[in-house]
């Protein structure tokens, strides 16, 4: 499982490295996750185009101004795009997630 998978440079390393493997790519950001798309078509690769989040529901994706670069907030700024975060399953409930 590869969260925040960009444009999918890991994903491909980790195939390589064990070209039997299956890997999940997360990936939030809509361009990031358009390259990531591209750079992995049929390759034994599964694509989700959310975040990863402590709480399940819908956050602020921030883009830095750097090339490539998000981050998730719950704050309001500038050039922001809401998306869907789910909940890492295998976690341990920490308390925060009012569900």
């Amino acid at each position: 499982m590869d969260c925040g998978a960009n444009i999918g440079t890991s994903v491909l390393h980790f195939l390589e490295a064990y070209p039997r493997a299956h890997v999940v790519a997360i990936e939030p950001a809509p361009d990031n996750f358009a390259l990531l798309s591209r750079n992995t078509e049929g390759l034994n690769v599964t694509l989700i185009n959310k975040g990863v989040s402590s709480c399940a529901g819908e956050m602020t994706l921030v883009d830095t101004g750097e090339p490539f670069a998000y981050r998730l907030t719950d704050r309001q700024t500038d050039r922001q795009t809401d998306r869907q975060t789910d909940r890492q399953t295998d976690r341990q409930d920490t308390g925060y997630c009012n569900e």
